[in-house]
């Protein structure tokens, strides 16, 4: 069985394109290490997937590089979810890249140097099931998927900054209200009332580094809860700052954390809801981790260094 490797590219992917600027800046690194490789590049929303099921096979074991942020690679996860004889890599180079995030500040430049990731090790991480799609890093109902919907409309922002475009998308969401029913079941406990945000992690970050989840690991086999509960306009700026440096849970009266296996949300009317970043519009998620995994690159010693801090 041979070793071959796939480059998906998105175009749009990071400032200035710089998705496709990275990729070619590093053609001559990828050429010295003979290996056996194609270059693909995504047109739309959903052409990661056409593209890697028309050149994966089975016959041969495949290196799959994600050159993109958060979306390319949840489009990649999804189409590779049941494939055992491949392999994903982030080459890095979206506004957000949050699921690496959690690795240390240290390592992220890692991910954008090709030798790292060529030379990297392989890990297995668990990928969160929602019934309709997967996703590996991150699912939510509430205000902060609403404010992701929004971010949308204002990517432009992002030369201000990775955070920008979600803080105006906080601020627009704030004129639809703050917290909004949700039926919570968490490994059977239930919960029933107004909720500002309901986060479902297997990473630590989301929306361009906000830590909702700091002792997240993504191969524990459990899926980490933080649910906000009711907050008004006054409480909003103190719940964001500290949901974004991973102090939430300094606040038990206005969270709920929890490690589960199995998460349901159901919402009255159909509601906004995010996974991965990708957004989506619906009135109930069943939550859980797949029986599938996701083997994953990461440059050598960045795993190592991660564990030891936890």
């Amino acid at each position: 069985m041979s070793k071959k490797y796939l480059f998906v590219v998105n175009p749009a992917a990071g400032l200035n394109g710089r998705a496709l600027t990275l990729l070619e800046e590093s053609r001559a690194i990828i050429d010295s290490h003979n290996i056996d490789y194609q270059v693909a590049y995504t047109e739309r929303r959903g052409h990661a997937k056409e593209l890697i099921e028309q050149r994966i096979d089975d016959e041969n074991q495949w290196v799959i590089f994600a050159c993109g942020g958060d979306g390319t690679l949840n489009e990649i996860v999804n189409a590779v979810v049941a494939r055992e004889n491949v392999t994903v890599a982030h080459f890095t180079s979206g506004t957000g890249n949050d699921f690496i995030r959690m690795f240390g500040k240290e390592s992220i430049p890692l991910f954008s140097n090709i030798s790292e990731l060529i030379n990297g090790e392989t890990h297995t991480f668990d990928i969160i099931d929602t019934g309709s799609m997967y996703g590996l890093n991150t699912c939510s109902y509430g205000f902060d998927a609403r404010a992701a919907y929004f971010m949308q409309k204002f990517r432009w922002a992002k030369v201000l900054g990775s955070k920008m475009p979600y803080n105006i998308g906080v601020i627009a969401t704030l004129l639809g209200g703050i917290a909004k029913p949700v039926d919570i079941v968490i490994d059977g406990e239930h919960f029933a009332e107004k909720f500002t945000i309901a986060s479902i992690m297997n990473g630590r970050f989301y929306g361009g580094g906000y830590n909702p989840t700091p002792q997240a690991l993504p191969n524990d086999g459990l899926l980490d809860v933080l649910i906000i509960k009711k907050i008004n306009v006054f409480q909003l700026a103190t719940m964001i700052g500290l949901f974004a440096k991973g102090d939430i849970a300094t606040k038990p009266d206005i969270c709920i954390i929890r490690r589960a296996k199995q998460v349901t949300m159901k919402t009255p009317k159909p509601d906004v809801a995010q996974i991965d970043g990708e957004i989506c519009t619906l009135d109930r998620l069943d939550l859980k981790i797949s029986n599938y995994k996701l083997n994953f690159i990461l440059p050598k010693g960045v795993y190592d260094r991660f564990m030891a801090k936890n």
